[in-house]
């Protein structure tokens, strides 16, 4: 069975397909061999502190995968709708100069194995144009910049965060 969960891990992040946290944490619970309720607590706690870090106004930077940059409300700005009318709304800004902490300080080092796989397997697969949905922290995803007049067509990673207010920005390493 544990093989079997592997080579379906393999498939998703080859087929470039939609991961979320249930088939995240039966990934990792195949390649470390450790119970699927242990990956699926040790993951809520972490995505929980990252959650904590941006309500504090810190960035984490998590080794090895990249950074995420906390966003504040800077008033509210005006925009149209499809129909002519106007909706007002928040406007998020990037948190100038903001505490950096690593991301080794927010988990205990026996689960050092989930974290790592937790983060190598997000990242295999965005990187293989696939999106990883969280158990509403958020959502890591590939995303094709258009060309400008100075830079060239580009991939890029966006995290989209969730609906609980983590409002952040990641710069993949």
């Amino acid at each position: 069975m544990r093989k079997f969960l592997v080579v379906l891990f393999c498939l998703y992040a080859a087929a470039a397909v939609a991961l979320d946290g249930g088939e995240m944490d039966r990934g990792i619970a195949s390649q470390t061999e450790l119970p699927v309720e242990k990956v699926k607590s040790t993951l809520d706690a972490y995505e929980a502190k990252l959650k904590a870090e941006a309500a504090a106004g810190r960035a984490v930077k998590m080794e090895g995968f990249g950074t995420m940059m906390p966003r504040s409300v800077q008033g509210t700005r005006t925009g149209r709708t499809i129909s002519g009318g106007t909706v007002t709304y928040q406007n998020w800004k990037l948190v100038k100069n903001p505490v950096v902490v690593s991301d080794t300080t927010l988990y205990a080092p026996e689960d050092e194995a989930i974290i790592s796989r937790y983060k190598s397997n997000t990242k295999a697969v965005i990187n293989k144009g696939g999106s990883y949905q969280s158990r509403g922290f958020g959502s890591f995803k590939m995303r094709r910049l258009a060309a400008t007049k100075t830079k060239p067509a580009r991939y890029s990673t966006f995290f989209s965060s969730g609906k609980t207010g983590a409002h952040q920005k990641f710069v993949q390493e």
